[in-house]
């Protein structure tokens, strides 16, 4: 399920890496953009194909999501995630257990195609 050209449409916009954090229970929210709840599902694979599931996503911004998985992600992994309305490669930041076979993944996008579920092109940025 590799990304090919003719899925990107334009130029997908290069977003750089930057390390990302929860904040600490009350602080400040350090995130450049909010993310948004979220209930669908987005179906992903490590890159060069190793694994691939269909996992339900939790939250969305213009610069990253998070999914739960039933297995753990290691930060640093690089995916590529398919959703209703959008692809993208993305970068695992962080991911933690929630409970058995559970876990919570947070992902910064690398590249990324927003469209609307009904084929048209919406942005490159939300």
């Amino acid at each position: 399920m590799a990304i090919r050209p003719e899925d990107e449409g334009p130029r997908p916009v290069r977003m750089g890496a930057r390390p990302l954090a929860l904040p600490a229970r009350g602080a400040r929210e350090r995130r450049s953009s909010l993310r948004r709840p979220h209930d669908a599902h987005v179906t992903w694979t490590t890159a060069g194909g190793g694994c691939s599931r269909t996992s339900r996503l939790r939250d969305l911004s213009p610069r990253g999501l998070s999914f739960t998985s039933d297995i753990a992600l290691e930060p640093g992994t690089l995916l590529e995630i398919r959703g209703e309305a959008l692809v993208a490669r993305a970068l695992v930041r962080n991911a933690r257990c929630i409970g058995r076979d559970t876990h919570v993944v947070g992902v910064e996008f690398d590249h990324v195609r927003f469209h609307d579920p009904s084929g048209a092109f919406v942005s490159r940025l939300a």
